[in-house]
C-alpha cells in the first residue's frame, strides 16, 4: 500500500481539502498556500501540523494562515510518477462514440 494511503486515510475532509491544495498548488509551482483564519480550518491544520504533514503560521490577509507541506508531508502527498496533462492540447478529452 503507498505511503499516502496509510497517511492520509483518517483524514478528515478538511484535513484531505487542504491536502488537495496543497498539492495541486505544489504541482503549479506555488509551495505554499493561504487559507481562511476559523475554528474549522484551525482544527484540521493543528491535526496535520501534529501529524508532521504541514507547517502553518500567519498569513499576510488578515484572518488568514499561509500553509506549506514539511519535507515529509510533501513525499507522502506528491507521486514521482505524476504527470501534468499535455501541453500541446491540456482539454483534449476523448469521448466514446456511441454508436460503436
Amino acid at each position: 500500500m503507498p505511503a499516502t494511503e496509510t497517511r492520509f486515510d483518517k483524514c478528515t475532509p478538511v484535513e484531505m481539502l487542504v491536502i488537495e491544495t496543497l498539492t495541486a498548488r505544489h504541482r503549479l509551482g506555488h509551495p505554499n498556500w493561504t487559507f481562511g483564519r476559523n475554528p474549522t480550518v484551525t482544527s484540521a491544520l493543528l491535526r496535520l501540523k501534529r501529524r508532521g504533514i504541514v507547517g502553518f503560521k500567519s498569513g499576510i490577509i488578515e484572518n488568514s494562515w499561509l500553509v506549506w507541506f514539511t519535507d515529509a508531508g510533501r513525499d507522502a502527498a506528491l507521486s514521482d510518477t505524476y504527470e501534468p496533462p499535455s501541453a500541446a492540447d491540456p482539454f483534449q478529452v476523448e469521448i466514446p462514440d456511441p454508436d460503436t
